[in-house]
């Protein structure tokens, strides 16, 4: 065990909005994961994508050993089938609220369904392994749900509904982030962090006992936020001493610029085909 903690732990990106020359992009997130020689993905973006930027990386996630999924919405969970398709026999976790309908109703706009596609749910059904607040997944790797709403942080939760009248709201319970152990410290892995930055601290804190964060990696879902919010998540960030913040997808470009601004030197964007190091 010891032996595997001093051994660098790699993210590999897999989907994201932007990508580096000779990947391709979308709206969506995957990211494989290796550490101590084990692999496993965290989430499939919107499509099969990710598995034709895996093979660019030479990674074959027929053999990952695991799937965790950070919530149901399509742009994380799109490619479950294509990845079932390849061969892929581990485990699935994710929060049992991921099998649930949700739907974004905005004013003006067509209501739309964006929880997990209809072709992945069978397979959720049949392969999930539920947690409800926390499991160790595999060594070093903790998956941790059912994160806290404090009234001073709602999370990012805006137009989502439990229903195609918008008449109950979805309040995103899957919401789900990863405890990564590297030689560096702990990483946080993040899906869209819909439960709001300062909740999955407290979460992080008061139920895995996680005191110091070395790096949050994923999508902080700022894209529509205003300058305030995206401040907001600096002092957070700055708070909890975190020295590499790597984020993409829902976070917005220009929310990774002020990011940037605020925390000179430790913020970096995602892209597809990033292998970032830890160790």
């Amino acid at each position: 065990m010891a032996g595997q903690k001093e051994r660098p732990v790699e993210l590999a990106v897999l989907s994201d909005n932007q990508a580096l020359p000779g990947f391709s992009n979308e709206w969506g997130l995957a990211v494989a994961v290796r550490r101590g020689g084990t692999l496993g993905l965290w989430d499939t973006g919107a499509s099969r994508l990710f598995l034709d930027n895996a093979r660019r990386l030479g990674l074959d996630l027929s053999q990952a050993a695991w799937l965790a999924l950070s919530h149901s919405h399509y742009d994380h969970t799109g490619g479950v089938a294509a990845l079932v398709e390849t061969g892929f026999a581990g485990i699935v976790t994710a929060h049992p609220s991921v099998l649930r309908e949700t739907y974004s109703c905005r004013p003006g706009k067509p209501v739309r369904e964006i929880g997990a596609p209809r072709d992945c749910l069978p397979i959720l059904e049949d392969r999930l392994v539920p947690v409800l607040e926390a499991r160790e997944i595999a060594p070093g790797v903790t998956f941790a749900s059912g994160l806290p709403r404090s009234p001073e942080d709602p999370g990012h939760t805006g137009w989502f509904y439990a229903d195609a009248l918008g008449s109950e709201p979805d309040t995103v319970p899957d919401d789900a982030y990863l405890a990564i152990e590297t030689p560096t410290g702990t990483v946080l892995l993040l899906g869209c962090c819909h439960a709001g930055l300062s909740n999955t601290f407290v979460h992080a804190r008061e139920k895995l006992g996680i005191e110091s964060v070395h790096a949050v990696v994923g999508g902080l879902h700022l894209y529509e936020a205003e300058t305030e919010g995206v401040r907001r998540a600096a002092a957070l960030l700055e708070e909890a001493g975190v020295k590499r913040v790597i984020v993409g997808h829902c976070t917005g470009e220009g929310a990774v610029r002020e990011l940037a601004e605020a925390l000179p030197g430790r913020v970096e964007p995602l892209a597809a085909g990033q292998s970032l190091i830890f160790g």
